[in-house]
């Protein structure tokens, strides 16, 4: 599924919510520049094989909701730039998402993170058992349990 809706930069609605995501190991940028996007379901998607999903929302500046909350990250080794770019974003609920010691929350070529220019985010809701990983990206005001 890596970049299957990138560059759909005029899409405005997508209904991804009966999409079988059981056996999909990349996710990597699958909704990258879609500027327009106001509405997105992926709380449906089975995400316990994917390793990469890095750049999947960024630039989604549209989307004002995104349940991400069922995600199971088990596997996922890049998250980096994830939800780069989502200015409207306000809430993100994180709370189930396992961050090994190993998973990339941070391009390592560049300062950017995976909320940088999320200027509407103002609560991200996490496992207090990852606070260290998340705190090195984001100003803790930001962090809720």
């Amino acid at each position: 599924m890596m970049f299957m809706f990138a560059h759909c930069e005029s899409l405005k609605n997508l209904d991804v919510s009966k999409f079988d995501t059981n056996n999909v190991e990349n996710m990597e940028s699958m909704f990258k520049y879609c500027k327009s996007l106001k509405n997105l379901d992926v709380s449906k998607f089975d995400t316990s094989k994917v390793k990469s999903m890095k750049y999947m929302f960024e630039d989604c500046q549209s989307l004002k909701i995104l349940d991400v909350s069922k995600f199971d990250t088990r596997n996922v080794k890049d998250m980096s730039s994830m939800f780069v770019n989502c200015r409207n974003l306000t809430y993100l609920d994180l709370s189930n998402f396992i961050i090994s010691n190993h998973t990339i929350l941070k391009n390592k070529y560049s300062p950017v993170h995976m909320f940088d220019e999320c200027i509407a985010l103002k609560t991200i809701k996490i496992n207090k058992k990852y606070y260290a990983k998340f705190v090195e990206i984001i100003d803790k005001k930001y962090l809720k349990f």
